[in-house]
């Protein structure tokens, strides 16, 4: 099995041209890494391993489950008449509908069947026929939906067609969250503005700024990672998978408020570089405030206003391959540090309170910047060994990103639902390395179905480049 999985792991590999025995790609398919690579592999090239078995009649008859979702995806990544009509024989046994469910979400396909609304009911299946409607039945959805009397299983479906084609569904969530004001409960009100805000970040911050919604959702790992996941990437990940991990709420909310407004920069990607200069944030706040109404409507502070347009600015130009200067703050967020510069660059963190969340935060994020750049090359590991040392003494948050850079791993892994899967996945695509394209297989095909989606770019990101 050795041998295929380095076949597998080269670029050049065409599935359809790998000859493997009945025997084996059976063997192949259950293993926990090489399972999820082929599946990955087989959605991406749109094609299956050529001596394979057929892939539904595998699905239909194996008491694996995670193996007949990776079978169904392969089969629905072929785009074959024939094989789609017996999906939605699959999907209308109920034996066969979660794995199928699954399989089909894990491609990313858009598919209807009737079926599907019947899952609407089972809670292990909901999130997964409920963005599968989304797409391919959106006005039975909103029939199915008026007859429910569960709130929580209403939030729960409108979470999930929030992540999955939620602009044209912001209406419909919003009167949705009128209509149930009365009946939520704190943590369903958290979840329908989380996704709100996930669905068009633009229009909840009118209804945010006008006291309609709550910001509370942004101590919610969940709905944080959901707003990561449908926006793109941010370095702020890394901080807030480590104050969750060591349960440092107020750290975490107040991380969650710059990640979110460092991800929803899609009002700015119409200008050129030169207009995106963070320095001149002011002058974007009193010139063109619409333009950043997202990051303003986070706090009543002016200063803290600025800053956050200053990173959404900063995060605009960083997507686009270009490091602009530090943020304010944050001595890493900006060029590497040259030879000999690194302390010099440090030395305003020797002054931090670990008492101030605020000051926490910028901490852990210029050690998690640290880490990064030692991972990319630009930091020799031998200098920034001593910094995570000093540091590590600094609270338990410290002392987290200390140990894992002598592990050198994440903090977060890919069967996490929150930020620490949203940190993993950041991990592979900052350095990608001979492993990233299995680990990118098994977030998408083993991690949860939340996320599948974003795992399954990553993997395209790390094979194509």
């Amino acid at each position: 099995m050795e041998s295929l999985r380095e076949q597998l792991l080269e670029p050049s590999t065409k599935l359809e041209a790998l000859q493997i025995g009945a025997d084996q790609f059976e063997q192949a398919m259950t293993d926990e890494e090489l399972g999820p690579l082929i599946a990955a592999m087989a959605v991406d090239q749109g094609a299956v391993v050529a001596s394979s078995p057929d892939p539904l009649d595998a699905a239909a008859n194996t008491d694996d489950p995670k193996m007949a979702a990776r079978l169904v995806a392969m089969a629905a990544a072929l785009e074959d008449p024939e094989l789609d009509e017996r999906i939605d024989t699959l999907l209308a046994d109920a034996g066969c509908a979660k794995s199928t469910v699954q399989g089909l979400v894990r491609a990313g396909v858009d598919w209807f069947h009737p079926a599907l609304l019947e899952q609407l009911g089972d809670e292990d299946v909901r999130f997964g026929a409920a963005w599968l409607l989304a797409r391919s039945g959106a006005d039975e959805l909103v029939e199915y939906l008026a007859d429910v009397e569960d709130s929580s299983a209403v939030v729960d479906i409108l979470r999930a067609v929030s992540v999955s084609d939620g602009t044209e569904w912001f209406d419909e969530i919003a009167d949705w969250r009128r209509h149930l004001v009365e009946d939520l409960s704190d943590e369903d009100a958290r979840r329908i503005d989380a996704a709100l805000a996930c669905a068009d970040p633009a229009r909840y911050a009118r209804l945010l700024l006008a006291g309609d919604v709550s910001d509370d959702w942004l101590v919610d790992d969940r709905a944080v990672a959901d707003f990561l996941m449908v926006h793109g990437p941010t370095r702020w990940a890394a901080p807030l998978a480590v104050f969750r991990h060591v349960y440092d709420s107020d750290a975490f909310a107040l991380g969650a408020s710059w990640a979110v407004s460092t991800s929803f920069i899609e009002p700015l990607q119409d200008l050129d570089d030169e207009q995106l200069d963070p320095g001149g944030a002011a002058d974007w706040i009193e010139r063109q405030p619409g333009r950043v109404s997202f990051q303003l409507a986070q706090t009543d502070d002016d200063q803290f206003g600025e800053l956050l347009v200053e990173a959404a600015l900063h995060e605009t130009l960083v997507r686009r391959g270009v490091q602009p200067p530090a943020l304010t703050g944050l001595a890493l967020s900006g060029h590497p540090p040259d030879a000999g510069e690194l302390d010099e660059r440090l030395k305003p963190l020797e002054e931090l309170s670990m008492d101030e969340p605020h000051q926490r935060l910028q901490l852990i994020r210029t050690l998690t910047d640290l880490g990064r750049l030692t991972r990319q090359g630009a930091v020799e590991r031998a200098d920034a060994a001593p910094i995570f040392e000093r540091f590590a003494g600094r609270g338990d948050a410290a002392k987290l990103v200390a140990r894992r850079f002598d592990e050198d791993r994440p903090v977060g892994y890919h069967g996490d639902w929150g930020c620490r899967g949203i940190d993993a996945l950041n991990w592979q695509l900052e350095a990608p390395g001979p492993e990233s394209l299995l680990k990118m297989a098994m977030g998408g095909f083993d991690g949860p179905l939340d996320r599948a989606g974003v795992w399954r770019e990553g993997f395209e990101q790390v094979r194509h480049g």
